[in-house]
């Protein structure tokens, strides 16, 4: 009999993961996507408290309060998300069952928006939130997605579960980690024991720089039709079945 799959969502630098797009498709297995501290229920936190090792700590006491000792997960991280789950099969392979990558940092040449944000000071990064949180449907658009009702509710959602701060600290946060040459030769210590699932939109498959080797070396590698980055916003049938597909091969 098939063990019940356990999955963590890890959302991205802007807005959270809805399990229930994984839940109806997955069936019995157990899906958490918590809010990361800086975000949603913990966006109150201190703002200088806030690293990317931070949230890998954080997600372990979770996954310690949820499981049983010896219990695996797929770990699926968003953009940011992705770099996050890289560091968190680095630190806690002995948890980990495979790390599902959605357009997740590996190089600064993926952290283009994390750059700009670190170098802002606070009130620059305010007034830009500011401006994507009053037209929530040109920042729609600019991630190449037609606005409708239930797409701009979501898009208010995201653009209101962190302040600027925390899109800050976060920020800079990634270009430190991911600009280091032992980032990518962490994930070198695991990518041949965990696997590592690389799962990209159409549209936006050309800006993600996923090293040749890792590619290579990747357990798979899948590029969804008519989506861009935001693709579970955009087609959430399709990813939720692309990530099926990973998780449960027949």
């Amino acid at each position: 009999m098939r063990k019940a799959l356990r999955v963590l969502l890890i959302h991205g630098l802007i807005g959270s993961l809805d399990p229930a797009i994984l839940t109806e498709t997955l069936g019995e297995a157990t899906v958490i996507a918590p809010d990361m501290p800086g975000y949603g229920a913990y966006a109150d936190v201190a703002p200088e408290s806030i690293s990317l090792p931070g949230q890998v700590e954080f997600l372990h006491d979770l996954i310690q309060s949820h499981a049983e000792a010896g219990e695996r997960w797929h770990v699926i991280g968003h953009s940011v998300g992705g770099a996050i789950a890289a560091l968190f099969a680095a630190r806690y392979p002995e948890r980990v069952e495979s790390v599902v990558s959605i357009e997740g940092n590996f190089t600064l040449d993926d952290a283009f928006w994390s750059q700009k944000l670190a170098r802002m000071s606070l009130d620059e990064a305010r007034a830009i939130l500011a401006a994507d949180r009053a037209d929530p449907g040109k920042w729609l658009e600019g991630a190449g997605i037609a606005p409708s009702e239930a797409l701009l509710a979501q898009a208010r959602a995201h653009l209101d579960f962190q302040p600027a701060s925390t899109l800050q600290r976060v920020a800079a946060s990634v270009v430190e980690i991911t600009g280091r040459a032992s980032y990518l030769e962490m994930i070198d210590g695991w990518i041949d024991t965990i696997p590592l699932h690389l799962l990209s939109g159409e549209r936006s498959a050309a800006g993600w720089h996923v090293p040749p080797w890792v590619r290579q070396r990747a357990a798979s590698y899948t590029e969804l039709p008519g989506c861009g980055h935001l693709m579970m916003m955009e087609k959430p049938r399709r990813f939720a079945e692309a990530i099926q597909r990973l998780l449960e091969p027949a």
